[in-house]
């Protein structure tokens, strides 16, 4: 069977699972390639064929693709992979170009690399950097067509910078403990773990300095999201440059195992959660969302609540 040449790889963490799929997009469309000519190892249809072997295929890939974006965030500058990826492009002297996002300053950028002009995760610079790979690749890079996605990445990219402080902290008197991160939270736990399905009341304390950079229009909620959907809980007040607030969780969710989520809603998210609160009340039930539109997730922070 014939096999379809890596013209694109995305060095990247899968932590940042949300940020990469956006700029995987964004290639996609801004460059006009196929799917199997981009390889990005965290996102559906740009996966390694099934049954092939991921590890060596990485190996080979990081330096037979024609071009290589390395997207730079917390999470992939203390990934082992990431490393490994950067150093054999750059020790080949080979076409890569660096997207720092987050709260990533140059100044992280590691030592060898620091003479490669990086691009920021801002819709201008995106653009440059995928010019830059056009170039590389001898193709025509189509903005418009990529728009839509060059626009979500700089939007969580900006969220993740402004948050990269923020933190969900649960109360010392509260029994949870962090699931398993290949567990799947809402429907399968990996390994069995008791938990109370009765009085499942908990505490949850929010601290989060105000953002400077955070538009007056948006405002930023802690939500509990399981098996897919999302219900939003509480609108974070800032007094005085920054919110502390308790959240007093029970009912539905939770089911034992959950995410908890900061987001930032812009002025149709509010207008959506806010009439979804005014029916709610009314009609005593709150269904949980299967998506927010012009909400950014910041972070999710996977609890089990134990007996």
């Amino acid at each position: 069977m014939e096999t379809t040449a890596t013209r694109l790889f995305i060095s990247h963490s899968t932590k940042d699972e949300r940020l990469v799929e956006a700029l995987a997009n964004a290639a996609l469309h801004g460059l006009s390639l196929r799917n199997s000519e981009i390889r990005c190892t965290s996102v559906s249809g740009f996966k390694p064929p099934a049954g092939s072997d991921i590890r060596e295929g990485l190996r080979y890939e990081a330096t037979d693709s024609d071009s290589m974006l390395a997207i730079l965030t917390e999470n992939s500058l203390s990934s082992s992979w990431v490393q490994f990826e950067m150093g054999a492009r750059w020790g080949a002297k080979l076409h890569l170009v660096l997207l720092i996002a987050g709260s990533v300053g140059f100044d992280l950028i590691p030592g060898p690399l620091q003479n490669k002009l990086a691009k920021r995760c801002t819709k201008v610079e995106i653009e440059e950097a995928f010019e830059a790979i056009a170039d590389q690749l001898n193709l025509k890079w189509s903005g418009p067509s990529a728009r839509r996605f060059i626009e979500e990445a700089e939007s969580i990219s900006k969220a993740q910078k402004v948050f990269a402080s923020g933190r969900l902290l649960p109360t010392d008197s509260q029994k949870l403990v962090e699931a398993s991160q290949s567990g799947k939270l809402g429907g399968n736990i990996v390994e069995p773990r008791a938990y109370d399905r009765v009085d499942r009341h908990m505490t949850i304390k929010v601290e989060l300095e105000r953002p400077e950079v955070l538009e007056a229009s948006s405002q930023v909620w802690i939500c509990v999201e399981s098996g897919g959907e999302i219900w939003p809980k509480n609108k974070i007040d800032f007094v005085m440059g920054k919110a502390e607030i308790n959240l007093i969780e029970g009912g539905n969710p939770p089911q034992g195992a959950f995410y908890l989520s900061l987001r930032i809603l812009n002025e149709d998210a509010i207008k959506t959660v806010n009439t979804w609160t005014e029916n709610g009340i009314l009609g005593r039930g709150f269904p949980g969302f299967k998506s927010i539109e012009g909400s950014s997730v910041i972070s999710l922070v996977p609890v089990v609540l134990t007996v």
